[in-house]
């Protein structure tokens, strides 16, 4: 597997003509039978529009694994794991780095050379996180000792009253609108708008003033 996405990398690099044309190639092939395309190869056509030119990102669609995801589900990608995020809305969380690379399928800066080195070759079950969508609370266990990722459901007029155990947390609405109380202050947020809880702070309390959904991503406990 190493040897197979070295070389893929490497042909994006050295000759990319050639890979411009097996993409060639291979899309006139699959617009002459588009009544029997796979899921994949009809995912290839539809990004070839954008990502036109030699852009390794199309081969690999070959490569990956393809995950779907439902309404409340997650999933973990360990370091150095390849991964690209292709439709819908998620909300990500990942440790601060200064080593995102990326290769394929994006207008920003890519790093081919740098990739090979960091990338792990060896294949891993993908971990899918799956949770229930009425849930009021659900957090998203992982191996990751920098952080968790929590989802909260309040009902309209609700509280919930949280304690961040002197640790940084992050808050995003993603629903609804919600105010944050602590000792001395009150600040509402809205769909769409985050918030940076600080480690000072050692509890506060989250209301609802319409149904909301709030995403956390916090310090796991055992940490």
């Amino acid at each position: 597997i190493r040897k197979l996405f070295k070389a893929l990398f490497i042909k994006a690099v050295d000759e990319p003509q050639v890979l411009n044309q097996a993409i060639n190639n291979l899309a006139n092939r699959l617009e002459r039978q588009a009544a029997q395309l796979s899921e994949t190869e009809q995912l290839f056509l539809e990004l070839r529009q954008r990502y036109t030119g030699p852009d390794i990102g199309l081969i690999t669609l070959f490569l990956l694994n393809r995950v779907h995801l439902a309404e409340g589900d997650g999933m973990f990608a360990p370091a150095g794991t390849p991964h690209a995020y292709l439709k819908g809305n998620i909300i990500e969380c990942m440790a601060n780095s200064d080593n995102v690379v990326r290769v394929g399928l994006t207008s920003k800066f890519k790093d081919t050379s740098a990739l090979i080195e960091i990338l792990q070759y060896e294949p891993i079950p993908v971990q899918l996180l799956h949770a229930d969508p009425a849930s009021k609370e659900v957090i998203y266990h992982t191996s990751a000792q920098e952080f968790q990722v929590s989802r909260w459901r309040l009902d309209k007029n609700s509280e919930r009253q949280v304690s961040s155990r002197n640790r940084p947390e992050i808050l995003i609405i993603t629903q609804g609108e919600v105010s944050v109380s602590w000792s001395g202050g009150m600040q509402p947020y809205h769909r769409g708008e985050s918030m940076f809880i600080p480690a000072k702070l050692s509890s506060y309390t989250l209301g609802a003033t319409q149904g909301s959904e709030v995403f956390r991503a916090a310090v796991p406990d055992e940490t």
